[in-house]
């Protein structure tokens, strides 16, 4: 079973994460009917069309984000674990933090950050898929947090 969730789980990255690969219709076949997904800079998105729009609110302001594993994932029952480098340029739409403001549109800013996500996979579907990344770090790249020196 370790194998096959790591295959779904590099089925899903691609689709989700990656510039060539983006795939909504992977997704939401690859996506468990409750999908929970977590991450500091997006927050808690539930169901899979909630998790698409995030990720199209994203491609629209940085339209070539991009990112890719490094080093090894590792797998273990349900669970899959890696670790993963990428980021883009704002150079599209203007872009709502949310809580830390806003990133211009066409600003130029760019973002490259590195994380570790945690999948669920059961019955061959992505059932979680929560990370932490350099959240902090890239509110300092754009800006929408400032040192206290």
């Amino acid at each position: 079973m370790t194998v096959e969730n790591s295959k779904v789980v590099e089925e899903w990255f691609t689709a989700a994460w990656t510039v060539k690969g983006y795939c909504p219709d992977k997704l939401r076949k690859l996506a468990a009917e409750n999908i929970e997904f977590y991450y500091p800079l997006q927050g808690a998105k539930k169901g899979i069309e909630e998790i698409i729009a995030c990720h199209n609110m994203y491609r629209k302001s940085i339209p070539d984000m991009d990112f890719e594993v490094v080093g090894d994932v590792i797998a273990q029952g349900k669970y899959v674990v890696g670790k993963w480098i990428g980021g883009g340029t704002f150079s599209g739409e203007a872009f709502d933090s949310g809580k830390f403001g806003v990133v211009p549109a066409n600003s130029g800013k760019k973002v490259r950050y590195t994380g570790i996500t945690i999948f669920v996979v059961e019955n061959g579907k992505i059932v979680e898929e929560k990370g932490e990344e350099q959240a902090l770090d890239v509110l300092l790249e754009l800006g929408l947090v400032k040192p206290a020196m």
